[in-house]
C-alpha cells in the first residue's frame, strides 16, 4: 500500500490502501482522518513526525490484526511518501508459539518494551505450572503436551481481549496486563489460580500453578520488570506453590 501525506493529513492513496480502509475514492479519504502515525507511537502528533521517527530504516507498524513493514522517503519539500508492506503471515509464525497457538516471549518483550517508552503502567505476570516434570515423567511428553494447550485454553478464558499471553518456554508462561491497578491485577491472577486448581484435566486430573506478578515502574526496562516477576514467583514456589506473589 502507498501513500502521500503532507505534515497534518493522506492527501494521495493508491487503491490498495483505499480498500484496505474500505475507502470509495480519494475523495472519500479527504474525509477520513486516518492518523496512522498514532498506530507507530502514541506520542505521535503528525505525519512528519511519523517520517522523522523512521528515519529512512524499514520499522514495524499493527494495524488492527495485521502486521506492516513501514518506509518513508521524501518527495517534496512539504509532502512524504510511506509504504506499507503486509507481513502478517509471515509475522504471525515467527511471533507464535507453535504447541499452544499463543504468542512467544519475545513478541510480548518487543511489545512491553514500546509500552515502557509510552510511560504507559502495565503489570507483567510469571506462570509457571507446579511440578510439571512429574506429569511428563509418569505420563509422558505427549500428555504434557496436551495439559499444556489445555491449561492455555483455560487461561485465555479468563483473561481479557487486550491482555497478552506468552509462553515462555516449557511449562512457563507470561501474562502482559494494560490498563490495571495492582489490586485489580491480583484479584484477577487470584481468580485464575482458583479455575486452575478446580478444573479437571483430561489424563492427569489435578494440577495447580504459581505465580509471580511485577508492576511498572518509572525507570524499569523489560529486564527489570521480568526479573521481579521471577523473584515473585520463586517466593510462591517456596511458600508452597499454587499461591500467587505480588511485586508492587
Amino acid at each position: 500500500m502507498v501513500f502521500v501525506a503532507n505534515s497534518d493529513k493522506i492527501e494521495f492513496a493508491n487503491k490498495q490502501f483505499l480498500d484496505y480502509f474500505h475507502l470509495t475514492d480519494l475523495e472519500s479519504l479527504k474525509h477520513n482522518d486516518i492518523q496512522l502515525y498514532r498506530l507507530y507511537d502514541e506520542r505521535l502528533s503528525d505525519y512528519k513526525e511519523l517520517y522523522d521517527a523512521l528515519n529512512h530504516s524499514e520499522n514495524y507498524i499493527k494495524i488492527d490484526n495485521d502486521s506492516f513493514i513501514i518506509q518513508a522517503s521524501k518527495i517534496e519539500e512539504t509532502h512524504m511518501l510511506f509504504t506499507l508492506t503486509n507481513i502478517t503471515d509471515i509475522s504471525s509464525k515467527l511471533n507464535m508459539d507453535p504447541l499452544t497457538g499463543i504468542y512467544r516471549k519475545n513478541y510480548l518483550n518487543d511489545l512491553g518494551q514500546k509500552i515502557l517508552q509510552n510511560k504507559e503502567k502495565f503489570a507483567l505476570v510469571v506462570l509457571d505450572l507446579d511440578d510439571f516434570k512429574k506429569i511428563n515423567d509418569t505420563y509422558g511428553h505427549q500428555v504434557g503436551d496436551k495439559v499444556l494447550k489445555e491449561f492455555v485454553n483455560l487461561v485465555k478464558k479468563q483473561i481479557r481481549k487486550e491482555d497478552i499471553f506468552a509462553r515462555w518456554g516449557g511449562e512457563e508462561f507470561l501474562l502482559l496486563m494494560r490498563n490495571t491497578t495492582p489490586q485489580e491485577v491480583q484479584h484477577r491472577i487470584e481468580s485464575i489460580r482458583e479455575q486452575i486448581d478446580e478444573y479437571i484435566f483430561d489424563v492427569v486430573e489435578h494440577i495447580t500453578c504459581s505465580f509471580g506478578i511485577a508492576c511498572s515502574k518509572e525507570d524499569d526496562d523489560m529486564d527489570s520488570l521480568l526479573y521481579r516477576a521471577d523473584k515473585a514467583l520463586y517466593e510462591a514456589k517456596a511458600s508452597g506453590k499454587n499461591k500467587v506473589v505480588i511485586k508492587s
